[in-house]
């Protein structure tokens, strides 16, 4: 008899442990399906700030290739009525700022979101040169005085 009662003890232990553990196996399955479901809302937020970012800095750039190219199509215009020496060496230049600045739109109009990393390193690169040629055609235009 105390051999029945301990065998049926044991099973009912058994039986409990097993209808126990799947239960908190089952909240755990719940808890993580939840938490998956929560950081892919957060990933697709996080998608849609960053595409935002790179939309924002194409049109903010747009602007400035769109005045550099004003800025060379004005300073070309008065270069032509110029009678000095040096007017060739001035186009040659303005031509090459002109091809610095084309290739900077290609550039911006054919970028790619291909991750945040990337962007971060293109952002960066990029607003390097757009500073260099501004500045490029800073000390270009300031340093020759076109004649009338």
């Amino acid at each position: 008899m105390y051999k029945t009662i301990t065998a049926a003890a044991v099973s009912l232990f058994t039986v409990t442990m097993i209808t126990t553990s799947c239960t908190s196996s089952a909240e755990k399955v719940k808890e993580k399906q939840e938490k998956v479901s929560e950081a892919q809302e957060d990933l697709t937020e996080a998608k849609k700030e960053y595409v935002l970012e790179v939309e924002e800095f194409k049109i903010e750039n747009a602007t400035k290739i769109a005045a550099n190219e004003q800025g060379i199509m004005d300073y070309k215009t008065k270069l032509e009525k110029d009678k000095t020496a040096t007017k060739e060496e001035f186009k040659n230049n303005i031509a090459d700022l002109e091809k610095k600045n084309e290739d900077l739109r290609y550039k911006m109009n054919h970028y790619q979101a291909s991750g945040e990393e990337n962007w971060k390193t293109f952002k960066r690169e990029f607003s390097h040169d757009l500073d260099a040629l501004e500045k490029e055609f800073k000390n270009l235009t300031t340093s020759k005085k076109v004649n009338k």
